[in-house]
């Protein structure tokens, strides 16, 4: 009976120190989600966003996109970023080539762009199937 007394207190404990060193995750805002687009909806269910990125590099936009393949199977697809003015003008319509990207089952990759120009203001990154 007596052993059975202390076991409240070692699984709280452990319970407590197990939850003390999870790192807290904070949602993406929503500009962050709504930045990675899909051409092709199957890839949605595909990918999950890790994290969104903004800087300047000089007066121009840079962003980098980090996904995570929540399949166990490699994902190939294409991407573009597409670029807007503080207007909501999309900026050299039809300007940048979709670049092919391979990622493996359970995979992270990072999508990396550079604004066309300083007028830039923010982005989305466009996926779709090859």
């Amino acid at each position: 009976m007596k052993r059975y007394a202390l076991l409240p207190l070692v699984l709280g404990a452990l319970l407590t120190a197990g939850c003390a060193n999870k790192p807290v995750e904070e949602p993406l805002a929503v500009e962050d989600v709504a930045s990675v687009r899909y051409e092709t909806s199957s890839l949605s269910n595909k990918f999950e966003i890790d994290n969104v990125q903004r800087a300047l590099a000089g007066n121009v936009l840079r962003a980098q996109v980090t996904l995570r393949n929540k399949s166990s199977f490699t994902v190939s697809y294409q991407y573009k970023f597409r670029w807007y003015d503080a207007n909501g003008f999309e900026i050299q319509q039809q300007g940048e080539p979709w670049r092919p990207q391979v990622v493996a089952g359970k995979g992270e990759t990072r999508l990396q762009g550079l604004a066309p120009n300083p007028a830039a203001a923010r982005f989305e990154v466009w996926l779709r199937a090859e």
